[in-house]
């Protein structure tokens, strides 16, 4: 027989890839900000914000607590920032995920660091210019690194849910079998019941 706690629900798991999607949204809108106002060159925008490519300026969470509380339907809704609509997430949600979380901390800090590096640039400066840009090729690697650690462990977590899910098939499928086998002793005990009661 199954016992019914290995079976998760299955809105359980809709709203544990529904909470996950939402983080991942958060982050690619983080990364994209980044990559864009890496390739720019220094734009005068207001203090903690960036620069986009089609001429407007960017403000986005600073800390993780912040990145938390983004949500489009409310005030920390940082205009210009992403189309796509996002919502609250819960701290511990995000600290489950190990790697969503150090992506995140990953471009926060990233993103912060640029901003205060736009204050400073100059490209009077060959060499320091040359520096700028190694800093610049290190940030987007440790992105893509741990975009492509997030895409391993995401399939490797679909295998898991597949043999799970295949696992508990079988097991219903053998339980249906067992029932099977077991009605036609279950209509004769029936049976005789109601043969002796009518005796």
């Amino acid at each position: 027989m199954i016992k019914k706690e290995t079976i998760k629900p299955a809105i359980a798991f809709v709203n544990q890839k529904k909470a996950e999607s939402n983080i991942i949204a958060k982050i690619d809108a983080l990364e994209f900000l980044l990559v864009e106002a890496l390739g720019l060159e220094a734009i005068q925008t207001p203090v903690g914000t960036l620069p986009r490519a089609n001429g407007v300026y960017c403000d986005f969470p600073k800390t993780i607590r912040q990145f938390n509380f983004w949500d489009s339907d409310s005030a920390d809704n940082y205009p210009n920032l992403t189309i796509a609509k996002v919502s609250k997430n819960a701290n511990e949600t995000l600290k489950k995920h190990r790697v969503l979380h150090r992506r995140t901390a990953v471009v926060i800090t990233k993103l912060n660091e640029h901003c205060v590096h736009l204050g400073k640039r100059t490209t009077s400066n060959p060499l320091r210019k040359l520096n700028e840009q190694l800093k610049e090729s290190e940030a987007l690697r440790k992105i893509i690194e741990l975009e492509l650690i997030e895409c391993r462990r995401a399939i490797a977590q679909m295998n898991l849910d597949n043999d799970r899910l295949r696992d508990q098939n079988i097991a219903l499928q053998a339980l249906a079998r067992s029932n099977r086998d077991r009605l036609p002793h279950v209509k004769r005990t029936v049976g005789d019941a109601t043969g002796n009661k009518g005796k």
